[in-house]
């Protein structure tokens, strides 16, 4: 129920999502490996982390308890230790439901915008560089079409296209 009533995705930041009703005000705000929840409609924070605890006893990560870091440093990771997945499935559908990063691009010519997207990516990304650069990975691509669409069109541009990022 409530992953779908958060839908208020502000217009400058793709990463802050605001639930309002009348007065009251959910904001939430994610990063990769973070979420924030604040506002002032304390029942609707409720339902939020009740939606929350949902997902957990879903997954059947209920016990499982916040760290400040999620593994040890020096841990060394093995493909011996640790149990499968009973169910694969599961897991699948968790990140189904959990924020993916968006990706949005605008492509301009001599200063006028001819094509622009945005879009939440088909993964979700280990960390803010690797969302960044499958997000540059699309707007090269984006370029690389306009500039073939250029040619065909019988326009020349020989100068170098310029990608900017806003990490």
């Amino acid at each position: 129920m409530y992953g779908s009533d958060m839908q208020g995705k502000t217009q400058f930041d793709h990463t802050l999502f605001v639930k309002r009703s009348g007065s009251l005000a959910i904001y939430l705000i994610v990063y990769v490996d973070d979420i924030v929840v604040t506002g002032n409609d304390a029942s609707g924070i409720h339902a939020l982390k009740k939606y929350v605890l949902d997902l957990l006893s879903e997954t059947g990560k209920m016990g499982t308890r916040p760290a400040a870091t999620l593994i040890d440093m020096s841990h060394k990771l093995s493909a011996s230790d640790g149990t499968l997945l009973e169910d694969k499935g599961v897991f699948q559908r968790l990140l189904g439901k959990l924020l993916r990063s968006t990706s949005g691009y605008c492509s301009l010519v001599a200063s006028n915008v001819v094509s622009w997207r945005s879009k939440k990516q088909s993964v979700v990304a280990r960390s803010s560089a690797e969302a960044e650069y499958r997000a540059m990975a699309h707007g090269v691509s984006e370029l690389l079409w306009l500039r073939s669409l250029m040619e065909e069109l019988g326009i020349e541009h020989d100068k170098p296209m310029m990608l900017y990022c806003d990490s």
